[in-house]
């Protein structure tokens, strides 16, 4: 920041000006490479930080108006917007992807344990899980779908958490009062 006239925008966050950038101490990598004559340059704010800088340059002389100046300062303004939105829904996109994945995570989680309440039946809920996802790739569905039948697999047995485990586990026949 403030070596170059990009950089110089971004720090000071004001608009540039040169009509001829021959005269222009501050080093200008852009403009010189492209063998520009005159350029501009605005910081794009938004929320109150810079989150870029909008140049423009021109091969040739031109002396700007005010009307031009502020259809500048316009279109850099509703640049800036279009960033932050841009890194908003970035943002919302990362967010609702690590929320997707804690959930799965999660009903993984309760699968698990509650193949660890029973000997019998330990890594039960991945096997009915493996073959209910076979199925439903079979039956053409989208991996959304997928994703919903996933997790309904992986929680088909969750209402074992609600019964004690010496009904559960009980090896012999359960009574009638076990039963209801």
């Amino acid at each position: 920041l403030g070596e170059t006239i990009i950089g110089r925008v971004a720090l000071e966050r004001q608009i540039f000006v040169c009509e001829d950038l021959a005269k222009e101490p501050q080093e200008d990598l852009v403009g010189r490479a492209e063998g520009l004559q005159s350029c501009f340059a605005l910081p794009l704010i938004a929320k109150g930080n810079v989150v870029g800088v909008m140049y423009l340059g021109r091969r040739s002389a031109f002396h700007p108006n005010q009307e031009w100046l502020d259809f500048f300062e316009a279109l850099a303004g509703q640049a800036a917007m279009a960033i932050e939105s841009i890194k908003a829904f970035e943002d919302l996109q990362r967010s609702n992807f690590e929320l997707a994945l804690a959930y799965s995570r999660t009903i993984e989680g309760w699968s698990h344990a509650l193949d660890l309440r029973g000997r019998e039946t330990k890594d039960h809920t991945f096997r009915v899980t493996d073959v209910t996802l076979c199925l439903a790739r079979l039956a053409g569905m989208n991996n959304v779908e997928i994703m919903h039948v996933k997790h309904g697999a992986l929680l088909h047995d969750i209402g074992k958490m609600g019964i004690p485990d010496a009904i559960l586990l009980k090896e012999d026949y359960l009574t009638k009062d076990e039963w209801d």
